[in-house]
């Protein structure tokens, strides 16, 4: 089961956001770039969280085109594969009108769109296309609300089902 969920987050394919209530196995963890949405209730919370846990340039300029900009880029931490897990995101923007939490949504699912397609245009910036995938990791007791909050802005994120001990593989 392990196995499968490993190649789900490195391969460059859909779907880019997942959602799940179960803890991810110890390897992906290591891989990943933990954000902690108890922290991101708020916009500014979002932004102060997301440009201290990807290293943003001091020059990140706050706002949603930014944030986009940034998130595209990455070229300060080089890595072959991103995998963003959002922990707690029941609390995602929750003191945010739905569409900032929408705005959000599309953000990360253009970008890791993106990530996938290769660039190859003979410049300094070309790269390989490269897997970006983001897990909203909730508690148990949130998993329901937070799929319904998701489902009342009309986007839909994929359950990324694991099993319920992480130490088998």
């Amino acid at each position: 089961m392990f196995m499968k969920i490993r190649n789900t987050l490195s391969a460059c394919s859909e779907p880019w956001l997942w959602r799940t209530s179960s803890s991810l196995p110890s390897d992906i963890l290591d891989k990943s770039i933990i954000l902690d949405a108890e922290k991101m209730t708020s916009l500014d919370g979002l932004y102060d969280e997301f440009a201290e846990q990807l290293n943003f340039p001091d020059y990140f300029g706050r706002n949603y085109n930014a944030l986009s900009e940034m998130m595209a880029d990455l070229s300060w931490l080089s890595r072959d594969s991103y995998i963003v897990v959002i922990k707690n995101a029941n609390l995602l923007l929750s003191n945010e009108e739905a569409n900032i939490l929408s705005g959000l949504l599309e953000i990360l699912n253009t970008v890791a769109k993106e990530w996938s397609i290769s660039i190859e245009q003979g410049e300094e910036w070309d790269r390989a296309s490269v897997p970006f995938h983001v897990v909203f990791q909730t508690p148990p007791e949130f998993q329901e609300s937070f799929a319904k909050r998701i489902a009342d802005i009309d986007f839909s994120i994929a359950d990324l089902s694991l099993p319920e001990s992480p130490t088998s593989s």
